[in-house]
C-alpha cells in the first residue's frame, strides 16, 4: 500500500505524492482539517496553517491530527516565530517607515492577511508554546528549532504519533 502523506493547508504549494488539502485552493482536496476522513496516515506536513487557529482550536486540530496518524507516523509543523517577528518590529521600526514592503512582510508574519478567507492569524507561536502544545496533545519525540523560511523567521517542529499499548512498552525496554 502506498504511503498516505497529507499536506495540510497547502495553498498553491501542491506536492506530488501527497494528498494536498486546503479548503480555499483549487486543485486541492477541500476538507476541513479538523475532521479529515483519513486513518493510518504515515506523515503530515502542516506548514503555515496552525497560526490560523485560535489557541483552543489549535489543540483540537493537533489532537485530531495525532489521532489519524498511524503509530510512529511523523508530523512536521511550520509556523511563523512571533518572538522573532516582534523583534524585527522593535529593532527596525524607523527603517520600516521608509520601506513599506518590509513592514508589510513583518505585519503579515504577525497578523496574516484579510484579503482571502481563512488567512488571518489567530495565534502567535513561540519555540516553547508549539512543542508544549504538541506534548500536551500526545505527540512523542518532539524536536523544535528556529529557522528562516524564505523571508519569514519560523519554528519547525517535528514529532511522532505515540506507539500504542504493548508495542510502545516493548520498544522502551519495559517488558
Amino acid at each position: 500500500m502506498a504511503e498516505q502523506k497529507l499536506n495540510l493547508g497547502c495553498g498553491s504549494s501542491l506536492m506530488d505524492g501527497w494528498i494536498n488539502v486546503d479548503r480555499h485552493e483549487p486543485g486541492a482536496e477541500h476538507y476541513d482539517v479538523m475532521a479529515l476522513p483519513y486513518t493510518d496516515v504515515d506523515e503530515i506536513l502542516a506548514k503555515h496553517i496552525l497560526e490560523h487557529f485560535a489557541w483552543e482550536d489549535a489543540f483540537h486540530a493537533l489532537t485530531h491530527w495525532r489521532s489519524i496518524l498511524k503509530p510512529g507516523g511523523k508530523i512536521t509543523i511550520v509556523v511563523p516565530d512571533i518572538v522573532e517577528a516582534c523583534k524585527l518590529v522593535v529593532e527596525h521600526e524607523a527603517d520600516f517607515a521608509l520601506s513599506g514592503g518590509w513592514w508589510g512582510r513583518v505585519m503579515h508574519m504577525i497578523y496574516g492577511t484579510y484579503h482571502k478567507p481563512g488567512m488571518s492569524h489567530k495565534y502567535g507561536w513561540t519555540i516553547r508554546t508549539l512543542p508544549g502544545a504538541m506534548m500536551f496533545t500526545g505527540f512523542d519525540d518532539i524536536v523544535a528549532e528556529k529557522l528562516k523560511d524564505d523571508w519569514c523567521p519560523v519554528i519547525v517542529a517535528t514529532a511522532i504519533a505515540p506507539l500504542r499499548g504493548k508495542q510502545k512498552e516493548e520498544d522502551s525496554g519495559n517488558i
